[in-house]
C-alpha cells in the first residue's frame, strides 16, 4: 500500500522576485479571509419593491422644476401624484394602487414619461409595499417579521447593537450595522460603501437625516440595493408618528443607497445636477395621513435605480484568488522547464 501522501511545505518555485510576489499574494489572501471588515451584516430583501425607484404608502407626491428620474415609481392607496412646473422626465412608468383619477393624478406643464400614462397595478404595488412594511398595518407600525424595516429595526434593538450620537463627518462603512441618533453631512464630506457583492450595511437613524452637498463612492463590488438608510419611527411607540422628522437632500449631494423613510417627509432637491454626478437609489416611503405634500422631488432632482455607480478601484476578493492562482501556476511552469533544460 502506498504510504498516504504528505503536505510538505518548501520553497516557492522560481526566481526571488517571483517568490516574493506570490508571498504578498498568499499573504493579501489570508488577510482577506479573516479581515473582519468583510463579515456580513444582516441580510435583507427588497423583493418587489426593487421594481420601484420611488415607493410609498397613502403618501403625496409632488414631482416636477427639471425632475429627472430613471425608474419607476408606484403610489399607495391613498396616495397622490401631482407633476407641475416641467418639465418632468420619467424613464419608467408609473403605477397606482388605487384606479387612476383625475383626483389622485394631476399635472400641469412639460412631462416626459416614457412608460405612457399611468397605469392602476394593485397586486404589483401592495406586493412591493408589503416588502418594505406591511401596507395595511404600516399606519401602526406593526410591519412584520422578514419586512426589510422589521430587519432593520431587529438590528437597532439587538442587544450587542452600540447606538451612537451624530454622524457629520467623512467616514468609511464596511459590512455591518450601524446606528446613529442624526445624519447631518454637508460639503466636504465623504461616505465610502466598501464591501463584497454579497455584503450588507444597514445604517440606523431615529432622527433627521440630512445630505447637503456631501458625496459618496462605492468600493470592492457591494451592490448599491445592499446598503439600506433606515429612518427608525418612535422607539417605544411606532405608532406615533412624527412629521417633523425628516429626510432631506439637496445642495448638489451624491448619493447612493435605499432610503427607508416610513411616516417622514422626504424632499430631493437639487442633487447631483452636474455633468459626471451621479445619483444612485431608491426612495420609499412617506406618510400624507400627517403630513401634506410629504414625498417632493422638486429643484433638478436627478436619481437613477441602482445598476452601476462610479466606484472606486479595490480588488475584490475573488479577483484576488485568481491573482494568486495565476502566480503560482507561472511558478511551477518555471520549474518544468528548469528540469527539462
Amino acid at each position: 500500500m502506498r504510504p498516504a501522501a504528505k503536505l510538505k511545505l518548501g520553497r516557492i518555485p522560481g526566481s526571488a522576485s517571483l517568490r516574493h510576489t506570490a508571498l504578498v499574494v498568499c499573504a493579501t489572501l489570508l488577510g482577506f479571509g479573516f479581515h473582519p471588515a468583510l463579515v456580513s451584516a444582516t441580510p435583507f430583501s427588497l423583493g418587489t419593491a426593487s421594481q420601484f425607484v420611488i415607493l410609498g404608502d397613502n403618501s403625496t407626491y409632488e414631482a416636477g422644476n427639471s425632475a429627472d428620474i430613471v425608474g419607476n415609481i408606484g403610489v399607495g392607496a391613498g396616495g397622490k401624484l401631482t407633476l407641475s412646473g416641467g418639465p418632468f422626465n420619467l424613464t419608467g412608468s408609473i403605477y397606482f394602487a388605487d384606479p387612476v383619477t383625475g383626483t389622485n393624478y394631476v399635472t400641469s406643464g412639460t412631462n416626459n414619461i416614457s412608460g405612457g400614462p399611468p397605469t392602476q397595478s394593485q397586486t404589483l404595488v401592495n406586493s412591493a409595499l408589503d416588502a418594505l412594511c406591511n401596507h395595511t398595518n404600516s399606519e401602526t407600525g406593526a410591519c412584520g417579521s422578514g419586512t426589510v424595516y422589521a430587519t432593520a429595526l431587529s438590528v437597532y434593538n439587538s442587544s450587542s447593537a452600540v447606538h451612537n450620537g451624530t454622524l457629520s463627518a467623512s467616514k468609511t462603512f464596511t459590512a455591518g450595522n450601524y446606528n446613529y441618533n442624526t445624519v447631518d453631512l454637508g460639503s466636504g464630506d465623504t461616505i465610502t460603501f466598501s464591501g463584497a457583492a454579497n455584503d450588507y450595511i444597514i445604517i440606523n437613524v431615529q432622527n433627521d437625516v440630512r445630505l447637503l452637498g456631501a458625496s459618496f463612492s462605492v468600493a470592492g463590488g457591494i451592490p448599491i440595493d445592499h446598503i439600506l438608510w433606515n429612518q427608525i419611527r418612535d422607539v417605544d411607540d411606532p405608532s406615533n408618528v412624527d412629521p417633523s422628522k425628516t429626510l432631506t437632500i439637496g445642495g448638489n449631494t451624491e448619493f447612493a443607497g435605499v432610503f427607508l423613510a416610513l411616516d417622514r417627509q422626504i424632499s430631493l432637491g437639487d442633487s447631483c445636477n452636474t455633468t459626471g454626478c451621479d445619483n444612485f437609489g431608491r426612495f420609499f416611503g412617506g406618510n400624507s395621513a400627517t403630513n401634506a405634500n410629504d414625498f417632493r422631488f422638486t429643484s433638478g432632482a436627478t436619481l437613477r435605480a441602482p445598476v452601476t455607480f462610479k466606484s472606486s478601484a479595490v480588488p475584490e476578493p475573488a479577483s484576488l484568488v485568481l491573482l494568486g492562482s495565476g502566480l503560482l501556476g507561472f511558478g511551477v511552469a518555471a520549474r518544468r522547464r528548469r528540469r527539462k533544460g
